[in-house]
Formats: C-alpha cells, sequence, structure tokens
C-alpha cells in the first residue's frame, strides 16, 4: 500500500505543477535551415514569423541608374513558409530546407511591361543647329528598351532564389 501511496503521491504532483492542457510547443531541431536561415530551436510560430519576415524583403531592381524596390506581395509572390516550417519541425539536426515560392507570372509580367514604359527612351540622332551663322552639331543620345521577356526571366529568378538584388 505505501508504494501505491507514494505513486499516487507524485502522480497528483506531477498533475498539479502543470497546468491543465498546458504543452510546451515542439521545437525545431538544432542546426536546420530553410533558406540558408538558422531556425534551430524555434518553435513553430517563432519560424514562422522569421520566414515570412526573410521572404517580405523588398527586391531592389536596378534599370540603368535607377532602382525601383519592390515587396514581394506587390507581384503576388507567395513563400510557403506553413510548408518549411513543417518540414523543419519534422526535420533531422543539420537539415537544409528549401523555401519554395509560387509566382504570379502574370503579375510580375504586367509590372515589368510598366516599368519598361517607363524606362524606354527613343534614340536621338545628331542635329545640325545653327547659332548665328555658325552650325553646331547636337550629341546623339542612345536609346534604351528593356527585353521584358528576360527581366520577368530574372525578377521569378531572384523570388524563387530569394535574391533582393536584381540587375536588368
Amino acid at each position: 500500500h505505501r508504494a501505491l501511496l507514494a505513486l499516487t503521491l507524485v502522480i497528483a504532483a506531477l498533475a498539479a505543477s502543470a497546468p491543465a492542457g498546458a504543452q510546451t510547443p515542439p521545437v525545431i531541431a538544432a542546426g536546420v535551415t530553410v533558406a540558408g536561415n538558422d531556425v534551430g530551436g524555434l518553435t513553430a510560430e517563432q519560424a514562422t514569423v522569421v520566414l515570412q519576415t526573410y521572404f517580405d524583403r523588398r527586391i531592389m531592381v536596378h534599370f540603368g541608374a535607377r532602382t525601383i524596390g519592390v515587396r514581394p506581395a506587390a507581384l503576388r509572390a507567395r513563400g510557403r513558409v506553413f510548408l518549411a516550417v513543417r518540414d523543419a519541425l519534422a526535420a533531422a539536426p543539420g537539415t537544409a530546407i528549401p523555401l519554395q515560392v509560387i509566382v504570379n507570372e502574370r503579375a510580375i509580367r504586367i509590372w515589368v511591361n510598366q516599368r519598361a514604359k517607363f524606362f524606354r527612351r527613343a534614340p536621338v540622332s545628331t542635329r545640325a543647329v545653327l547659332s548665328g551663322l555658325t552650325p553646331h552639331l547636337t550629341k546623339p543620345k542612345d536609346g534604351r528598351e528593356l527585353m521584358t521577356y528576360y527581366a520577368r526571366l530574372k525578377v521569378i529568378a531572384a523570388l524563387r532564389g530569394h535574391d533582393r538584388d536584381v540587375t536588368m
């Protein structure tokens, strides 16, 4: 009877020390990375915040001397953070997990085409201009044209590769 009483007291003490329904959330194994971000030791909620913040960084797109920053959400791109966190929770220590990206090619095409109109400049030929009776030649200006197909491919590759610096 003493052993049964002692066991009952130990179980009662353990039950009283932990609030009903309270469980510590599982943590990701040490050394697990998602898209190069160390998420080892984090809970699912913490890892979700870290990865969503990482994915939401602006993409800096350089058009010649101009730079435009755009957030992935503006291009309707989404990182599959939930799946990456799920895989990280089940991963062995030291595992590298990719962060998959869903791109909306139509939204990217529209965004690139709008920037191409802004970037485009028609070439200007040299002209002869008279100043008094002295002729002067103006300087020619090269034209600019953004190759939209390749620009779209670069933006998509940057999103999928988590690169945030793109030169057109």
